[in-house]
């Protein structure tokens, strides 16, 4: 019994399953038919392809061995009955002129008053406006196209006022918003952009306004911190606020504005204060520490008139101290009798001023001692030169000379008595015993003839000097000999000893 009850149970169940299956396949056809009106042109017999309402046949429910029902898949098949009698028939213009105006519904009301904003907006039009489309494909699923087209053009002009108004109050909350922006007042921004972007939450312009308002709360408090470092003179506090906003929200151009005039400020006393230190050390007679003050205002105005006027007097500065220094240390050199010194002092000084007798006059000192000190040490280095008489000579002239500096420069002097001392010894003639065969012809280069003789004793000036001998039938000899400064006799054989 129980078994009986539960297979009549499931019968029903499966008999509703094939009625709501048979209504929704009733309802995609009925869509079908509408699309197929909507696009497919009328036929030259004047009939609408679209206009035909299909006739559903579903095939019987079968059974299983078990006795349980069991829905097949459907089999439809879609019918064109013909239009009743009476039915206003539509034409291909009117179909055509259906498609524009609802070609224009779709690009530019379709998308605005099927939204779920718009809902928001106004649920009385919105769920009127879907009604009376439902009416449209009504119509044209019965092939009215005039009457269609005329229920479409109601529709968007109905839809259209409703969205001028939406739009308006939108727009009013866009400048509301952008207002309290500029007042600097989060709550009243945040009201008035929830209520645009409620209404239009895809317009490009909410969409802009959104991440200004969500930063509003945070740049109103780095406002607060700008303005309290400003009424407490810290301009440095107050820049570091501002560019935070900066960052934030960069289309404050006020914010922008005031960095730029606070960061010229301190741009402007920046370079007050190295001119100052510039001058300062010009006063104290500093270049060095002005020059470093003037690189880092040039850095900053390299076309400026003050800082190539503040050069100028620099390198004036410089020259002159570099001026006074070369000639302080000349001066020193020479009281050390640095006659080296003294000449490269005042020649470096002459570049600076060529004009000063001082430097002028030390340059030539300083070349006269250098002068007469080298010329006494080249003939110290070469005594031999002063047993000459051309020699002697010039060593008397180089002493002469040479006395009018003793007293500025000692070290002249001494070497003027080295070369006195040495002139004195080599002008003394010394005893030379001259010894050969009394065959030989003796004869002293550039002293004199001594003749045939085997012995003879002479007196010449310490030197070198040559001895030749010359015979007749024998090979002539010479001999160079060093006669050195002493009291001892020397002696010296010429003899041609060797035959032609």
């Amino acid at each position: 019994m129980l078994e009986d009850k539960l297979k009549d149970s499931r019968q029903s169940n499966n008999s509703v399953l094939i009625l709501w299956a048979a209504i929704a396949i009733i309802f995609a056809l009925g869509g079908l038919l509408a699309a197929r009106l909507i696009f497919y042109p009328v036929s030259s017999e004047g009939q609408a392809h679209g206009a035909d309402v299909p006739r559903l046949e579903v095939q019987e429910i079968a059974s299983n061995d078990d006795g349980v029902e069991k829905t097949p898949t459907p089999s439809v098949q879609i019918q064109y009955d013909q239009p009743e009698k009476g039915r206003p028939q539509t034409s291909e213009e009117e179909r055509i002129a259906f498609k524009a105006m609802l070609s224009e519904y779709d690009s530019s009301i379709k998308n605005l008053v099927e939204a779920p904003e718009f809902a928001v907006w106004d649920t009385f039009s919105h769920a009127r406006f879907f009604k009376m489309k439902g009416q449209i494909m009504t119509d044209v699923g019965a092939g009215d196209y005039a009457r269609a087209r005329e229920e479409l053009a109601e529709l968007i002009q109905q839809a259209t006022k409703v969205i001028g108004k939406r739009d308006a109050v939108v727009a009013e909350s866009v400048e509301q918003t952008k207002s309290a922006l500029q007042e600097n007042a989060p709550q009243k921004a945040l009201a008035h952009f929830s209520r645009a972007k409620e209404l239009a939450p895809h317009s490009p312009e909410v969409l802009a306004l959104e991440p200004r308002v969500a930063i509003l709360p945070q740049v109103v408090e780095l406002l607060e911190q700008a303005h309290l470092a400003q009424v407490q003179g810290d301009m440095k506090g107050e820049l570091a606020a501002l560019k935070e906003i900066a960052k934030v929200d960069p289309t404050r151009s006020e914010v922008k504005d005031r960095v730029t005039t606070i960061q010229n400020t301190f741009f402007q006393q920046e370079l007050a204060l190295h001119l100052q230190k510039t001058m300062t050390a010009i006063e104290a007679r500093r270049p060095d520490v002005a020059q470093k003050s003037l690189n880092k205002a040039h850095k900053m105005v390299p076309k400026r008139d003050e800082v190539a006027l503040l050069q100028r007097e620099i390198d004036i500065l410089a020259n002159e101290l570099q001026y006074n220094a070369l000639v302080m240390h000349a001066r020193e050199c020479e009281a050390k009798d640095d006659w080296a010194g003294v000449l490269s002092c005042y020649s470096d000084a002459a570049k600076i001023n060529s004009s000063s007798v001082e430097v002028a006059s030390g340059i030539k000192r300083a070349q006269t001692v250098l002068g007469i000190r080298a010329a006494i040490n080249e003939k110290l280095g070469k005594p031999y030169r002063l047993s000459s008489k051309v020699g002697e000579k010039q060593a008397l002239e180089l002493l002469q000379n040479a006395s009018g500096i003793f007293e500025i420069s000692p070290s002249v002097g001494m070497l003027a008595h080295k070369l006195e001392a040495l002139l004195k010894v080599y002008t003394t003639p010394v005893m030379v015993r001259i010894t050969s065969d009394g065959k030989t012809f003796v004869q002293v280069k550039s002293v004199g003839k001594v003749g045939k003789v085997t012995e003879k004793t002479i007196r010449i000036r310490p030197g070198r000097y040559t001895f030749e001998g010359k015979r007749e039938g024998f090979v002539s000899k010479a001999t160079t000999v060093e006669i050195p400064p002493s009291g001892k006799t020397i002696v010296v054989n010429v003899v041609c000893e060797n035959a032609i």
